[in-house]
């Protein structure tokens, strides 16, 4: 069952009010979740209570635990990953959740899409412009510059210019 709610603000203007859905987490008997990615327990005192997620160091991924009534131990599920999950459905294996506007705090569920682990890596790469900076570092090493001037000068690292340079990139 999904529940739809409408957040309106005080300002009450069309653009001020933005709807979001809320369904039951699959697997995880008294937990919600909506797809602004905040999840809710419907234990204890406060049925409606939101639960503050964690920030993974690795990777810096939002994550909260669950209980799943089959053990004692939570488990720890990556937010996007779940918001993902319920609201668009199973993660193909070989897929990733991709986060479109690359802010990995923003799990809204419009945010989020799939991708290989290929175009994941090509599209971080892109947005630390990179495949911008592969050209002027060919140009730099048929120049004959040295590669610890590239290195201090494009910021890059001294394997991925070497990799550059014995044509592995």
């Amino acid at each position: 069952m999904t529940t739809i709610y409408i957040i309106d603000n005080v300002n009450n203007t069309k653009e001020s009010k933005m709807e979001f859905k809320r369904k039951k987490i699959k697997d995880y008997d008294g937990y919600e979740i909506d797809t602004l990615g905040t999840v809710y327990s419907n234990k204890g005192k406060d049925p409606n209570r939101k639960l503050k997620p964690r920030v993974v160091s690795q990777g810096g991924y939002h994550q909260v635990s669950l209980y799943n009534g089959i053990s004692n131990r939570p488990k720890q599920l990556l937010l996007h990953r779940l918001v993902y999950e319920t609201f668009i459905g199973d993660i193909p294996t070989g897929l990733q959740v991709d986060h479109i506007d690359d802010d990995k705090h923003n799990n809204e569920v419009e945010n989020l899409q799939l991708l290989t682990a290929t175009q994941n890596m090509k599209k971080a790469w892109d947005r630390r412009g990179r495949s911008e900076i592969k050209p002027i570092i060919k140009d730099w090493l048929s120049k004959g510059y040295e590669r610890k001037f590239i290195v201090d000068n494009l910021g890059v690292s001294h394997s991925y210019v070497s990799k550059i340079a014995n044509g592995k990139r």
